[in-house]
């Protein structure tokens, strides 16, 4: 029978020892998490892997989560690093199974579509999304999360999160909104089943566009569509992915196995929740070479520049050092040139000039140049937890 403790009580439990409390996690969770690895990885074996890690990043790092209540974003939080982390290690950012039924040329649309082809549909339905929309179709309308809960799965802001919800609900809305109303709404809007009168079934461009025109003129299908577009509807749809046996079972084993590591996730920000991925992973250096320039310039140097992801407010940065150099010049002697002054001359008949007087002046000028170096460096919080080394819960259910 499955546990009515909260999610708040679930991790306290644990936290105080009772190892059973994984296990309840588990039970509320395990098949959500699986599904969400699956639709990331595409590959049994690969979704498998990661959402074993995930279920022991949780035994390890559980304890740092700071708002307890936020346990079911912060579970998809890990389980989508760990599915990125096998992303990087493909070497590519999209999943390798899209051959599913293309949704422009034939689908059979008269007999009843089961969990498989509702699936390949959704999936041909946001291939033009990137792999960030594709995340965010899966999150919010297949695992119902929205708000502060979809944002701290996708380790983006609030504001961002809507943003990203509106573009996906825009773009996939109506390619799969008048596929969801051939299918569904025939029923309630004798219009639509008279359009639908000579349809051979085969859901091509064609019958789309006449589709989505009916949809746009009748408000019965409207109000249709944006039902079978809420999460809760779209969720109904397309049911999840459960975790197959096998997985549950090697879980287990994981759990128990004290030696069986994690794929580890390096970064952590101050609540607890995977750090976002740095944009530009690598040092850009520029070097500065010559001799001696001139007054102001820096005879010769190193710039060092670490670009990173500085998106995440939860990271902390170290104030400048400031380092200075003083670099005084050769003084440089200067003679002015012989100076000659005349006397005033009268109106007298008789002008007398005085003899040129020759003035030398020597002059020691000193310049000093001062270069100012401003290095800032990010140091990413470590809130790593002790590792616990033997977890050995008892998922019931």
């Amino acid at each position: 029978m499955p546990t009515t403790a909260t999610d708040t009580e679930l991790v306290r439990q644990y936290l105080a020892g009772d190892q059973r409390a994984l296990g309840d996690i588990y039970e509320r969770y395990g098949d959500r998490v699986y599904d969400l690895c699956f639709a990331m990885l595409r590959s049994g074996d690969d979704a498998a892997d990661a959402y074993q890690d995930t279920f022991l990043t949780a035994a390890n790092k559980l304890d740092q989560l700071r708002d307890t209540e936020r346990l079911r974003s912060w579970l998809y939080s890990v389980a989508r690093n760990q599915c990125r982390a096998r992303l990087r290690a493909r070497k590519r950012s999209t999943p390798v199974d899209d051959a599913g039924v293309d949704i422009g040329t034939e689908v059979d649309m008269t007999a009843d579509l089961g969990r498989d082809e509702l699936r390949t549909l959704l999936t041909e339905a946001s291939a033009g999304l990137n792999e960030r929309e594709r995340e965010v179709l899966d999150l919010h309308m297949r695992h119902e999360l929205e708000g502060e809960e979809l944002a701290d799965a996708l380790g983006v802001s609030v504001q961002n999160a809507y943003k990203l919800v509106q573009r996906v609900r825009d773009r996939v809305e109506r390619s799969l909104g008048s596929l969801l109303i051939a299918r569904h709404g025939r029923r309630d809007c004798p219009e639509l089943d008279t359009l639908l009168g000579s349809w051979d079934g085969v859901f091509n461009p064609l019958w789309r566009k006449r589709i989505s025109r009916h949809i746009d003129d009748c408000s019965t299908c409207t109000r249709r569509r944006a039902g079978l577009m809420d999460p809760g509807g779209l969720a109904g749809a397309f049911p999840l992915q459960p975790a197959p046996e096998t997985a549950k079972t090697a879980l287990q084993a994981a759990l128990l196995d004290a030696t069986r590591p994690a794929h580890e996730i390096r970064r952590w920000r101050r609540d607890g929740f995977p750090a976002a991925p740095r944009r530009i992973p690598k040092l850009l250096f520029t070097a500065i070479a010559g001799g001696a320039l001139v007054v102001g310039g820096l005879a010769g140097g190193l710039a060092v520049t670490e670009l990173i992801d500085r998106t995440d407010p939860q990271l902390e940065t170290v104030a400048p050092v400031e380092t200075t150099t003083s670099t005084t010049s050769t003084p440089a002697t200067t003679t002015t040139p012989p100076t000659t002054t005349a006397a005033p001359t009268t109106t007298t008949p008789t002008t007398t000039t005085a003899a040129p007087t020759t003035t030398t002046t020597t002059t020691t000028t000193t310049t000093t140049t001062t270069t100012t170096t401003t290095t800032t460096t990010t140091v990413p919080i470590d809130t790593e937890a002790p590792t616990i080394n033997s977890i050995a819960p008892t998922p019931t259910g």
